[in-house]
């Protein structure tokens, strides 16, 4: 049978990763319930096996999602006290021609690190822990 999912015994791990295989590979949810059941699975049981795989992926993202935009705020912060140092810095120089360099690398490193952190807020939200 071309849908029968390819672990004949095996972990719960391995039977998962057999399932979200054939669900990317486009194999119909029915087919994957119809060929647990003929293994000795209960129907309610392996329509809720295979729909939870099938959700999984999109929660793996929506994790990896979050994580990213809470490092670019982070990053962000960062960036923008680094900048905000570099500027002290610059307006601490009594050299005016070398100030004005290290003031403008200040400014600069703050505009990033404040984009970077406006980035970050603006595509996290709050459910994606």
């Amino acid at each position: 049978m071309e849908n029968e999912i390819s672990v004949q015994s095996g972990s719960l791990k391995e039977l998962t990763e057999s399932v979200a295989q054939q669900l990317a590979a486009g194999v119909d949810r029915d087919a994957l319930t119809r060929s647990l059941v003929e293994r000795g699975w209960p129907e309610r049981a392996a329509r809720r096996f295979v729909a939870g795989v099938r959700a999984a992926p999109a929660a793996v993202a929506q994790r990896q999602r979050a994580r990213h935009e809470r490092w670019r705020i982070a990053r962000g912060l960062l960036l923008l006290a680094l900048g905000a140092a570099v500027i002290a810095a610059g307006l601490a120089l009594g050299d005016p021609s070398g100030s004005l360099f290290v003031f403008s690398a200040g400014v600069i490193l703050s505009v990033f690190g404040l984009l970077d952190f406006l980035s970050g807020i603006s595509a996290w939200s709050p459910t994606d822990r």
